[in-house]
C-alpha cells in the first residue's frame, strides 16, 4: 500500500519571494505500491514541482498542505536527488530504509536514469491519490507537467545536484 514515510519539513519559506526553492531538513520517503521507496534526502531542494504562479490559483501554492506531500517526491526525481530504494530486494521496512539507507546493498538501488520522465510524473499521481487530492486536481497536474514539465527534466539530465 502506498503511503509516506517520516516528516516533511522545509526551511527557505520566504514571504518576499514564494517561489524560492525550499531545503528539506530531514529524509522523507515515499513508498509506492510495487514496493520502490523514493527516499529525498536532508538538504534537497524543492520547488514545487515547477508549477507556474498562474496555476497556484486554483491548485494551491505547490509546497503548502497536501500540495507539498506530492510536489516534493517529483522534484527529487526531476532534479536528481531521489535515491529509489527495491524494499522487496531489500527486505527492510521503509521506516529503516529512511535513515539508514546506507546499510542497503547498493543492488537493492534502482538508478535513476532507468526511470523515464512519465514515471516520475506517474508517482507524483500516485502521491496525490495517497493525499486524497480529487481527481480532477490529479489530471490537471499530471497533464501540466506531462506537457511543460519536459523543460526542468532536461535542465537536470545528466546532473545529480549535491547538498551540503
Amino acid at each position: 500500500m502506498a503511503r509516506f514515510v517520516g516528516k516533511l519539513d522545509f526551511s527557505g519559506l520566504d514571504p518576499e519571494n514564494p517561489k524560492a526553492d525550499r531545503v528539506l531538513q530531514q529524509n522523507f520517503g515515499f513508498v509506492r505500491d510495487d514496493g520502490l521507496m523514493v527516499l529525498l534526502l536532508e538538504g534537497g531542494k524543492v520547488n514545487g514541482a515547477s508549477i507556474p504562479e498562474i496555476f497556484w490559483i486554483p491548485l494551491g501554492h505547490p509546497l503548502e498542505d497536501e500540495n507539498a506531500f506530492w510536489s516534493s517526491p517529483h522534484d527529487g526525481g526531476y532534479r536528481r536527488f531521489a535515491l529509489i530504494i527495491d524494499l522487496n530486494a531489500a527486505e527492510v521496512t521503509p521506516e529503516y530504509a529512511l535513515d539508514n539507507w546506507y546499510n542497503i546493498p547498493v543492488e537493492c538501488f534502482v538508478h535513476r536514469d532507468n526511470l523515464s520522465r512519465k514515471w516520475w510524473d506517474k508517482t507524483m499521481v500516485a502521491c496525490m491519490k495517497v493525499m486524497g487530492e480529487p481527481r480532477w486536481k490529479q489530471k490537471a497536474v499530471y497533464w501540466g507537467v506531462r506537457i511543460g514539465g519536459w523543460r526542468s527534466y532536461r535542465k537536470h539530465r545528466g546532473k545529480r545536484e549535491v547538498h551540503g
